[in-house]
Order: C-alpha cells, then structure tokens, then sequence
C-alpha cells in the first residue's frame, strides 16, 4: 500500500493562465480524459435573506491512498467568510466520473461527526429543518455525472469551518503508472483552490499538471469479490484498450427536431470528428429520423466529404424513430464488420415507450460500443447516455463538453478491442460501466463465474479485506446511477442520485430523526487541549444535568445560555420534525438549493413558491397571497373580483393579461396516474413560469412549447429531466425548466419500477384567452386555423403555380409558384396536424412521396387515426402499421 498527501493553496485564479500544456514523451498532448472541468463549479456564501457573498477558501488538501486496481482520497476542505451574520455555504465541485463518495464529516465545535446515507427527498427535508432551527448540518447529494453539491450551515463571520470528504476511484493506468487528477473548487470558470502538489514529501510541479503519476500500476486486469455464502460474486475488470482503425457506423439525426442551429452544430462536429481520425478509418454513414437512409458505406476518407455534403442536403422533417435507427445501424455493423455505432443528433425518440432496450440487447450481443453526441441540450437523453455506458461508449453534449478535448476518447471508443474472456461472458452476469479520469474503461459485474485473463492474473480479495470494500462500494456505486436498489436490499453505502449524505450535529439529532447514528470518528492522538467551543459541545451531546453535575462554574453558565438559547428556538415538544407547518421548505425560501435565488418552497416566502406566500396564491407575477398587490383580490361588493387585495374593490375591468404557462397532457410510461401527476405539475407551475418570466422582460415577445421528458424512481424521486424538444429557441429559460422538474417530488409509482414522463409546457407573454386555445398549444403565430383549412381546401382544387401562390398568400407568407418552395418554407415546429396536412400534401404533389410520410409522422401520436388514414390513402400502409405498433409500445 502506497500513501500520499496532496496540499493544496487558495491562490488567485489568474495565476491559472501561466498553466504549460502538459506533454508526453513525443511532444503530444495526452489524452485527458474525463478529468474534472474547472467551469460550472460553485463556490460562495448565502446569507438567511438569500444575498450572495465571498466565500473563503483557508485550506484544501486530500490524502491519497493507492490500492491494487483502486485509489482512495480523503479530501480535508477549511472555508470561511467574512459576512455579518450566519450563511450558507454552497458549494458544487467535481469529483472523479468513475468514483464512490463513501464518508463525509463535518466538525461541529472541535469534534467531527459523520454522516449518514439518506434517501435523497428525506435528507433534504430533515437539512431544511435542523437549518430552520439554527443547528449545525451538512448535506452532500449527486449533482449529475462527476459532480457533488455540498450546502454547509452555519457559517459565522470569520469563523473556519472544516469538513471532509471520502472517495473510491477504478486506478487510471496509463504506461504502466497509476495518475491522479488533483481536486479544485471554482466559482464559474474562476478557480479558487489550485494545487501546490507535494507526493510522498517530494513537490511535484507547481500547479502546471493536471494529471500527477502517483505509483506503478498493477499487472492484474480482473479482480473479484465473493461474500460468505453468496452464489454470485463481484468482478472488477479493467478493459484492454484499443486495437486497430477506427470502423464503424454512424447515424446523424436528420429529424424536425433538428433545428438550423442543431444541424449546423452537427455538422461542425462531423468535420471536428473525421480531422480527427486517422487514413485507415473506415465508416458507415445513414440519415435517421422516421427513415433510415444510407447515404456511404464502410467508406474511406476519400469518400467522407461527398457524404457529409449529401447529409447537409437533406432537409430536417419527420419524428425520429430512434428504435428503427440503432435496428439498423447494428445490422450495418454486422454486415461490415465495424466495432461500433456513432448517433450524432438530439437523440429523443418521438414515439411512447422503450426504444432503446431492443436495440441495447442486439448491440451486446454483437459486442458494439454505442456513442451519442448531444446537439442540442445539456445532456445525451438518459435512455441513451444508459446505453452508451452500458455498451462501454461515450456520451457528450456539445453544449456543455469541450468536444476539443472529448474527440481523442471518442476516437478511442470507435476502435475494434481485443478479445477478454472475463468480459466477452458478460452478457451471462449484470454489468454496468465506470470510467477512470483518464476515459478508460473499467466493468463491474455480478455474476456466477468470471474467467481469468490469459495469463491468469486475476487478484481474488479476502472478505473484509480494503480491497473487496473497494469492489463492493464500486459496485454499488455502477449500478445505482441508473437503477434504484430493490426494497429488500440494504441501504448503498455510496451517493447516488437517490441517496445523499448528510450530517447532524450530535447524535441526537440522529435518533430524533430515526437515523442510524454513524460510528464516531477516529480522532489522530493528539495533546492539544480542548478548543474553544468544546463545553458547548458537550452541553449539546450530553444533556444540561450531565454538564450541571460535571463543569465548573464557567461550563454552567455557558450550559444554561445555550440551554435559554435554544428554548426560544425550539421544535414541537413532541415528534420529530421541526415546528414549521407542512416543511421546512415552506418558509426558508432562498436558503434552500445551491443555486442564488433559489426560493422555490410551497407554501413559502420565496417569490416563486406555489402556495400561500411562495408566490402567493396571485394571479400574476409576485403577489403575496391575500395582501398582493396584483393577487386574488375583490370587488367591493364580494372581494373575490381582480382588483388589488381582498376586498379592496377598484381598479377592475379590462387590463393587460399576464405572462401565462399553460401546463399540457402527459404521456406516461409506467405505473402512475396522469391525474397524479398533472395536480403535482400544476403545484409546480410557478416554478416553470418564474423561468419563463425572467427571459420575457429581456424579450417581450417570447413564447413557444417546451417539452421536458423526465423520470421518475421508484421512491418518488425525478432522478433525470432532460428537454425532448422546444418551439422557444431560448436556452436559458429551457435548461431553468429542466432543473426545476428535476428537484419536484412524486408518489411512489403502484409496485415500483420507473415512469417516465413527457409533459409539454406552453409559454405564452401576453396569456391566452379560452377561445384562442382551442386553436392548439404551440401554434405558429403566422399560421391559425382558419387559413390553414382554407389553404386545404384550395389545394384540393388545384395544385397549379396560381392557387400556390394563393395558398402562401393565406397563409401570409412570401408569393412562390412551386408546391415544394412552400412546403419547406411553412413552419412546422408546435403545429398542430393541419398543418402537417397540408406540408404532406404539398409534397405529395411534388412526387416527394418519403418527404410527405416523414412531414405526417411529426404529429403522431397526438392525431394517430387522422395520420393513418391519410398514410393509407396515400399508399403507405406499412407505415400506417408501423405507426399503430408504436402506439401500443
């Protein structure tokens, strides 16, 4: 066993530019993998009225500790600030891709306490409570792939506050030594902690390395892990790398979801991808959205420019039938023998139900790697990103990736690997994907029998030796980012994205909350006397009487302070939960979240909430409930009127409508009523409106449809929200809607499992009267009803340039004579299936008969039987076929 200590100093971040690029031997710059980014982190102080403030960085330092096949860091964080007052510390930093977060402690007044792992709604709750009553908790959750969020409370004007932090890490091996990615903290794209790096007593560097060498690697590839009595055991399997040229097939998304700005950036990443590989690549290129079209076929270099140029000309139309695409992408694979698939596009199947597992088996069992970049969200749809790291591929959203830095992994990814007899059995076992900061590939598995490598180099671990822990927290780590345990297993000692870590300030407060009380911290032996606040604590820990029987006079007088202090804070006498009402989230507002402004309760203070003062029950945009001044009010004569307060009276009649959020029909998939979840939904509107309202002051005239696609666990939780598609063409407000959903809350679905949910909301800046939505939600502006039906009507009388050129007229677009113009120039994007109609029919009589199927395929499943019957009288009768079995999928 090799131990290290790595210490770190706060320093500024301008000291970051003078970074040298880190090279090999060659004079490359090596692969980095998925070390840790340094944007997106956040690193700040909130005070109790939600104001943002510096937050100090005193010391960061993390013990490094190198296993056989693993990495262990103990991470030691001390921060400060100088505001009047108690804060909130936030804080998000990145942690290792592949790595098991084990342990968190805080130290409350001198003495550490550890955490406990909760279930992530009731972690939030019990946190909420204890900071209502001015105590000391910390909370620790999963904040997507690579990251943690950690909130930390109380901070006090100059007063260090020091917490730590454990985790396990699958050992990067690179030239037979094991590296290392020194952890930062940052404010947005500023750094605040940056390495002054020390390895076994000796400096290494001085802030210019990202990556630190800190010890040999191990020989051994597989290592497993059996538990007493326990038929199936744990494999840990480092995979071979890559052999030979790139080959494989990729697919870009052609669909209407693909809008000018996604094309352009997929085209900017096709060009990115082949400069980047190299003259014996080879690659099978199709267009996919509801057809899959083969534009080139395991063709080489010379052969790439006239295909991408062929894809750029087809134009985006049709829902994408992503089940059908990777179908064949696989057969393209088999038939050319390639290693595997590239999907480049948005990536949301435009049909109900499952479309990924069929294709996920067949891809297994061919041994292909699945990789997906995201054209245009801040994340790979999770059906997708699952079985890209299922099949031991990569998943990237060009809107947040560095695809500069990404494309050497993903050029790795593309390649053929050797045969593993340990994995090339994996489809007989569950095995699940972590990768190492530098993008290797290491499986875990649970399986009956795993076969040694070649040369037999398997290391078997001891039950209860530091190397099957390691296996098991692994393990648990792989499995539990997509699926939630089953009700009979033990609680995962690891974060996931339903189990958080949170600490409490004495043991009490553990029992008090029906919590396990973690065991106590190992102190270092040391004859430093007893800080300052230890009486403190131990008038906490033990009890006043305790205290009164055993302190001298100075103790006693500090016990029955605390003692006073604490009376006129107090809880409810009886029960566990704080004495708030409904929840703690009711009334806190901007403290609770890691974001500034946060101020979501229900039922709150914040100006966002969806109750009585969260929001307000007002009609408009802040109100507070009965005193708003814009809420519900009254008329003289009742008070229940639009005026300004309850019975106030005047200032009623016509105004100006507000902003409005028009929540739609959910299509669900799983077991959970969609009158369940339209009533949380609509508890949640204000959540979505407040989005929406912050962008429209900047643009008065912002309106459209976002559709968010979100799942959710089998505890209740929303474990994954990504956008499926918009009509808004504004980032801001759809990535705010996106994480406002991912934090809400719902009934367990009846006899477990997930639901996966997809929910359109409709945004509209001046409101929405009811006649004007029977038109349909996300209508174009420039296209109604009645001109449509006219349009269809005129069609069905002529297709000839004069009754074209009547048709763009209605429609109120610029004058063209050629059907097949003014098809492609109608907006279709929220349009509801007259719409459609007429673009398919336009098409139609242009003798673009695909052009027409794909155009009707975009208003399914909403207008099934209109769409089939219009495919059937057209000819398309396998398509209307096809189009009923996804229906019923």
């Amino acid at each position: 066993m090799k131990r290290f200590v790595i210490l770190f100093a706060a320093t500024l971040a301008a000291c970051q530019s003078s970074r040298a690029p880190e090279t090999d031997a060659k004079g490359k710059r090596p692969k980095r993998g998925s070390a840790p980014a340094e944007t997106g982190g956040r690193f700040f102080a909130r005070g109790t009225a939600g104001d943002a403030h510096e937050l100090k960085l005193h010391k960061l330092a993390v013990d490094v500790t190198a296993l056989p096949g693993t990495v262990h860091s103990h991470l030691t964080m001390e921060i400060a600030t100088a505001a009047e007052g108690q804060s909130e510390a936030v804080i998000r930093m990145p942690v290792p891709r592949g790595a098991a977060v084990t342990d968190a402690v805080l130290w409350v007044n001198d003495k550490p306490m550890r955490g406990a792992f909760v279930e992530r709604q009731r972690a939030q709750n019990i946190y909420t409570s204890i900071v209502t009553r001015r105590r000391d908790p910390a909370l620790v959750t999963w904040d997507g792939p690579g990251w943690i969020a950690v909130s930390i409370y109380p901070l006090e004007k100059d007063r260090s506050r020091r917490f730590e932090l454990e985790w396990i890490e699958p050992a990067a091996e690179v030239d037979g030594r094991v590296l290392y990615h020194a952890p930062i903290v940052s404010e947005g794209e500023r750094v605040v902690g940056h390495a002054a790096i020390t390895v076994d007593g000796h400096r290494v560097g001085a802030g210019t390395r990202d990556l630190v060498a800190i010890g040999a690697a191990d020989p051994r590839k597989v290592f497993t892990r059996r538990a007493p009595g326990d038929p199936f055991q744990q494999v840990m399997v480092r995979e071979a790398g890559a052999i030979g040229a790139p080959h494989f097939v990729l697919v870009a998304e052609t669909s209407v979801a693909m809008t000018n700005g996604d094309r352009q950036r997929q085209r900017a990443a096709l060009d990115a991808l082949v400069a980047e590989l190299p003259a014996d690549a080879r690659l099978t290129l199709l267009a996919a959205d509801w057809d899959v079209s083969s534009i080139a076929e395991d063709a080489g270099p010379d052969a790439w420019p006239g295909a991408l140029a062929k894809l750029d000309a087809i134009p985006s139309a049709g829902a994408l039938h992503l089940e059908r695409a990777l179908h064949e992408a696989t057969a393209r694979a088999r038939k050319t023998g390639a290693a595997a698939v590239l999907f480049v596009g948005r990536g949301d199947d435009g049909f109900g139900g499952d479309a990924v597992s069929g294709p996920l088996t067949e891809m297994q069992d061919e041994r292909l790697r699945l990789s997906a970049i995201q054209t245009g969200a801040a994340r790979v749809p999770a059906a997708l990103e699952r079985a890209a790291l299922d099949t031991g591929g990569e998943a990237i959203a060009l809107v947040v990736d560095a695809f500069q830095d990404s494309r050497a992994q993903l050029v790795d990814a593309l390649r053929p690997r050797p045969s593993q007899p340990a994995l090339d059995a994996r489809g007989d076992g569950e095995w699940h994907l972590l990768r190492t900061i530098t993008g290797g590939a290491v499986w875990m598995g649970r399986t009956l029998a795993t076969e040694t490598t070649a040369d037999g180099a398997t290391a078997q671990a001891d039950a209860g030796s530091p190397l099957a822990v390691d296996i098991g927290a692994l393990w648990d780590r792989a499995r539990l980012e997509w699926h939630d345990r089953d009700a009979t297993e033990e609680v995962a000692k690891v974060l996931t994205p339903l189990k958080s870590l949170l600490v409490l300030e004495t043991e009490q407060d553990y029992r008090r909350f029906g919590l396990e009380v973690p065991a106590p911290v190992a102190l270092r032996p040391s004859g430093d006397s007893p800080g300052p606040h230890f009486a403190e604590e131990q008038a906490r820990n033990a009890g006043i009487l305790g205290v009164l029987k055993t302190s001298d006079n100075a103790q006693m007088d500090l016990a029955r302070s605390i003692q006073a202090r604490e009376n006129r804070n107090a809880a409810p006498m009886f029960g566990r939960d704080s004495a708030l009402g409904n929840d703690a989230t009711d009334v806190l507002g901007s403290l609770i979240g890691n974001q500034i402004g946060s101020a979501y309760g229900v039922g709150g203070l914040g100006m966002v909430g969806t109750g009585v003062g969260g929001g307000g029950t007002g009609e408009s945009t802040i109100g507070l409930g009965n005193l708003g001044t814009i809420g519900k009010g009254g008329d003289v004569s009742t008070g229940n009127g639009s005026g300004y307060g309850r019975g106030a009276g005047g200032l009623g009649g016509r105004r100006a409508r507000a902003p409005e959020v028009i929540p739609g029909v959910a299509n669900v998939r799983g077991q959970l009523d969609k009158e369940i979840i339209r009533r949380i939904i609509r508890r949640h509107i204000n959540e979505v409106k407040y989005c929406y309202e912050q962008e429209l002051t900047k643009q008065p005239g912002l309106g459209g449809r976002i559709m968010v696609q979100f799942t959710i666990a089998a505890s209740g939780q929303v474990i994954a929200s990504v956008l499926q598609n918009s009509t808004l063409g504004n980032g801001r407000v759809e990535n705010c809607t996106v994480q406002a959903v991912r934090r809400w809350q719902f009934p367990a679905p009846i006899g477990g499992g997930i639901v996966i949910v997809s929910y359109p909301f409709v945004l509209t800046p001046r409101g929405v009267a009811s006649e004007e939505r029977s038109t349909g939600p996300g209508q174009p502006v420039e296209i109604v009803a009645r001109p449509i039906v006219q349009a269809l009507a005129t069609l069905t009388e002529s297709g000839d340039a004069a009754h074209i050129e009547r048709i763009s007229s209605l429609l109120g677009l610029r004058r063209v004579s050629s059907a097949e113009a003014l098809a492609w120039t109608i907006n279709r994007r929220g349009a509801d299936f007259d719409t459609h109609l007429l673009v398919a029919r336009l098409l139609e009589r242009s003798k673009r008969h695909r052009d027409a199927i794909r155009v009707l395929t975009e208003s399914a499943p909403g207008a099934l039987p209109a769409i089939t019957a219009e495919l059937e009288a057209t000819g398309a009768e396998p398509d209307a076929a096809e189009l009923r079995r996804l229906a019923k999928r």
